[in-house]
């Protein structure tokens, strides 16, 4: 029996909890269902904690740069017995509140999931993402209800490993989502279902934080899955 990896920071506890790890299989399971072809592309995963939704890419051939703002967690990730081998992952520490030039030209794809509502300043973060990318962004994030485009500012511990790096994190209404990817790509979508979890939004007004995933492209996408918004 191989020795099992250590976790000094209790990562694993916080990562693979039941209600974590079944968001991310419901998570997967839409992404499998919307009809895009995700297969041998470059993509950029940001705020990817350690790893837990990275195979989903690596299983289709994908080359993906694993980043998060926390060196503790891409550090795990790096030393994650699943990947060992992978030839196609690399990881890198990114804070998204401050990530630097963007990697124009890169990456075919990049993967935002769970992680902008976290961000101090989310629309530097989707600056960089749109540059970054050179066909789609993958986004979900948490929204706060409303009609109007807003931004939700609140205060945090920074110790949790799937908290905010920072003290604030700005919460975003859906119609501020759209509003800024629309500014960024030529097309923007939603699903026509959502994932089938209590955490997304599936009634209209929302009346609590809830979450959305939405996508960004720059060119047009055909799927019976999407709607442009």
């Amino acid at each position: 029996m191989e020795p099992q990896m250590a976790d000094p920071a209790g990562l694993t506890g916080a990562f693979w909890t039941e209600a974590q790890l079944d968001l991310n299989a419901r998570r997967l399971e839409h992404l499998a269902s919307l009809g895009l072809d995700l297969s041998r592309k470059s993509v950029l995963e940001v705020g990817g904690g350690i790893g837990d939704l990275t195979m989903y890419f690596l299983d289709r051939q994908c080359r993906v740069l694993l980043t998060d703002g926390r060196a503790e967690n891409v550090r795990f990730a790096a030393q994650d017995e699943q990947f060992r081998g992978q030839k196609r992952l690399k990881t890198e520490v990114l804070n998204l509140d401050s990530p630097g030039k963007s990697r124009k030209g890169e990456y075919a794809i990049a993967f935002c999931y769970g992680v902008l509502h976290l961000t101090a300043y989310p629309e530097r973060a989707l600056k960089f993402l749109a540059a970054s990318c050179t066909e789609i962004l993958l986004l979900e994030c948490e929204i706060v209800p409303g009609d109007a485009s807003s931004l939700h500012t609140t205060t945090h511990p920074t110790e949790a490993p799937l908290g905010p790096v920072g003290p604030r994190s700005s919460r975003p209404t859906s119609a501020w989502v759209r509003e800024q990817l629309a500014a960024r790509f030529r097309f923007v979508y939603a699903p026509v279902k959502p994932p089938e979890h209590e955490h997304f939004r599936t009634r209209s007004p929302c009346v609590s934080p809830a979450r959305e995933v939405f996508i960004g492209a720059h060119t047009r996408l055909r799927s019976d899955m999407l709607r442009q918004v």
